[in-house]
């Protein structure tokens, strides 16, 4: 069950964070009535957290165009304690900076980190639903990067996931890709020096929903243009039940 950190917001768009077991914490937004409110999961990126600025703008967008939100700190991330497995892939990662092996070591964090997200947010998801969020029924998932690493086998196995927006990464997660059966929106950086374009669009190719979108930006990795928030929720509102399209 979900251990609340916070006192019960006031208002829409309050947030609450939350506890599940030891160690697994993450936020809800929208918690004043999302019993009533079609669901979305956020996936942060590597190096972030649910209370990075940019996460906390994205869920407050998503609440105040009907949406609930939750989002959960990824293992060793948001001051999750970090196992020494994973201290030795970010030391690589680290060591590789600035080198043609940079975007491989970061592709091999992320699928550790990954591994041991998607049982996290099955578990959250369970959660939300004992207590009462008809969302958690059918929800969007929205994650670019470490959140994609995380999202692309989350939507995979994951029946109680009904729509997806994921981008910022290339064929590490082809398998996944493949068997994605609900409707994704995929998003790229045409310039992105951790992803390859070549990879990138190989992966949308591979995604094996009948009904995918490809957004292709000029830029690198972290340059993902204004409008695709706005084109993001547009998207849920199309595929989500329950959702003002």
């Amino acid at each position: 069950m979900l251990q609340y950190t916070d006192p019960a917001p006031a208002g829409a768009a309050g947030r609450r964070a939350f506890r599940i077991g030891d160690s697994t914490t993450g936020v809800l937004w929208g918690t004043d009535d999302a019993a009533g409110r079609p669901l979305v999961l956020l996936g942060h990126g590597g190096g972030q957290s649910t209370q990075a600025p940019g996460m906390r703008a994205r869920a407050e967008a998503l609440v105040h165009s009907g949406y609930a939100v939750a989002a959960l700190d990824a293992p060793g991330h948001g001051g999750r304690p970090r196992t020494a497995e994973l201290e030795r892939r970010i030391e690589r990662m680290r060591d590789a900076q600035g080198s043609p092996d940079f975007g491989a070591a970061v592709a091999d964090l992320n699928a550790a980190v990954a591994q041991d997200a998607v049982p996290e947010w099955t578990l959250l998801l369970d959660d939300l639903e004992a207590e009462g969020v008809a969302g958690a029924a059918h929800a969007g998932y929205w994650g670019y990067s470490l959140g994609a690493a995380i999202g692309f086998p989350l939507v995979a196995a994951e029946g109680r996931i009904r729509a997806a927006v994921l981008g910022l990464i290339g064929e590490t997660v082809a398998e996944s890709a493949a068997a994605i059966r609900v409707p994704v929106q995929f998003v790229m950086q045409w310039d992105d020096p951790l992803v390859s374009r070549v990879s990138a669009l190989r992966l949308f190719d591979l995604v094996g929903s009948r009904d995918k979108t490809l957004h292709a930006n000029p830029g690198a990795h972290g340059e993902v243009p204004d409008h695709e928030e706005a084109s993001s929720v547009a998207f849920f509102a199309r595929h989500l039940p329950g959702a003002a399209a």
